[in-house]
């Protein structure tokens, strides 16, 4: 008679296949020739203990107010798959996904330490309209200067890198289609073990 697998079972599975999994990953994230950027949930520790440490249970998921967390596709890799990753919305940095998780793969962070990544503003597309610089809640745009204070006209929203934390409320207010405004994963802080944030 087969055995049936639970979804327990199949965790245990893919822990004792990672590592032979992973010689199979595509390196460096890259599916179909094309590199793959996660940018992970707050609070989440280094990416190499974070793919060790994290269950793959979702909880983040399910908590999540604003139902922007999502699971890895299976495309993506064995070494990746079902991991949380943030997808395009707004972040409102409740942390209710470090509250929910109880791996350890999301650690108590305060709002000072919260970045999960920095946004970038496409200037081909930008129409300088500036909208995201007034909608922005971390005061990380702002419109560009010369040296004498004097604005750059048909230029795009300077980026304070320091002060963004990527949480993307400027993206959907951006009136072009599509946005000229992405969060990436760049500059994300990621816990170390003992707190340290990176």
């Amino acid at each position: 008679m087969s055995k049936k697998f639970s979804r327990r079972d199949f965790l245990a599975f893919l822990g004792v296949t990672g590592v032979v999994a992973g010689c199979f990953s595509i390196a460096n994230y890259t599916v179909k020739g094309e590199q793959v950027e996660l940018i992970r949930p707050p609070g989440a520790i280094a990416e190499e203990d974070f793919l060790a440490t994290c269950l793959r249970c979702r909880k983040c998921v399910e908590v999540c107010p604003q139902g922007i967390i999502k699971t890895v596709p299976l495309e993506y890799g064995i070494k990746l798959f079902d991991t949380p990753y943030i997808e395009n919305g707004i972040c409102i940095a409740d942390f209710a996904c470090i509250d929910a998780c109880p791996s350890g793969a999301l650690q108590k962070i305060t709002l000072e330490e919260y970045k999960i990544g920095t946004v970038e503003i496409n200037p081909k597309t930008c129409i300088f309209c500036m909208l995201c610089v007034s909608t922005c809640p971390y005061n990380a745009l702002d419109t560009p200067r010369d040296n004498e204070g004097k604005l750059i006209p048909r230029t795009p929203p300077v980026v304070n890198v320091e002060k963004c934390t990527g949480c993307g409320t400027c993206v959907p207010k951006c009136p072009t289609k599509p946005s000229s405004l992405k969060v990436t994963a760049k500059n994300a802080r990621r816990v170390k073990v003992k707190g340290v944030i990176v």
